[in-house]
């Protein structure tokens, strides 16, 4: 179950849509396994060093017409044989 935390009023006026929070109340988030930590650190460190020459993931731009505002659920004649994360990739 995906729900979506609700800013008060005072607060939202302050927080642009990108700085949405999403919760799935059931998950918690992983551990990580002390032996792991020098890889993990590692791998993030690639990553960061290659970021600008990275290809970006190829997310659906979010005001151009795939979704429905201001629901922000994708719409129904795109992609509708797809489910879950590819459905948001062009």
């Amino acid at each position: 179950m995906l729900t979506t935390l609700r800013s008060p009023p005072k607060i939202r006026r302050y927080l642009t849509p990108d700085q949405a929070l999403l919760l799935y109340p059931t998950e918690d988030s992983r551990p990580i396994i002390q032996n792991q930590f020098p890889a993990i650190c590692q791998s993030l460190g690639q990553r960061l060093a290659h970021l600008w020459q990275d290809e970006p993931i190829p997310f659906r731009p979010q005001n151009q017409g795939d979704y429905d505002i201001p629901s922000l659920t994708l719409k129904e004649h795109i992609a509708p044989d797809q489910h879950g994360f590819s459905a948001h990739l062009r």
